[in-house]
This record gives C-alpha cells, structure tokens and sequence, in this order.
C-alpha cells in the first residue's frame, strides 16, 4: 500500500516535467488518471480473488504487477507508452 502511495505522489509532484520531456502535455492528466482507475477498479477484483486463492499469492502478483509497470515506465520513449504502463501499475497497486 505504502509503495503504491509513494508512487501516486512521487508522478504527481514531477508529473508536468515528464511529460514535458516526453512531449505530451496535452494528455498529461491521463498519466494520473489513467492510474487512478485501474487501481480502483482493481480493488474490488482483487479482494474477490483473494478469497478464493489467498492473500499472499495475490500480494506476489500485485507486487511484480507493480514492479512490471515501473520498470517499464521509466524506460516508456513517449506518453502513450507510459500511460499504459501507469494503468499497469494501477493494477499492480490496485491488487496491493
């Protein structure tokens, strides 16, 4: 939860300067949103998930999910790939 957390203020605090670089302010809010939903959408999946197969494979998947979605992220060449990218770590947040 914390990593999750960490991650919605981190992006949001330097958010405008990478999508500067990355060239795409006019779909600048969709990198937050983009998060946002896919992590609350998440939830609800994932507590439905976790009890039928327990919580700790789940918190494995959410983490790699997660970790997936960073690592991806900060390599993404353009907003489009990284809007993606923060939708997958919504998920991976989400399943947190």
């Amino acid at each position: 939860m914390m990593i999750a957390c960490m991650d919605g203020t981190i992006v949001g605090t330097c958010g405008a300067e990478i999508a500067r670089d990355l060239g795409g302010m006019e779909v600048y809010t969709w990198m937050l949103t983009a998060n946002l939903l896919a992590e609350t959408g998440m939830v609800p999946i994932a507590g439905k998930m976790s009890d039928r197969y327990g919580r700790k494979p789940l918190f494995i998947a959410g983490l790699l999910l997660f970790i997936t979605g960073s690592v991806i992220a900060g390599l993404s060449a353009d907003m489009t790939m990284l809007i993606v990218c923060r939708a997958v770590q919504g998920l991976g947040g989400g399943i947190l």
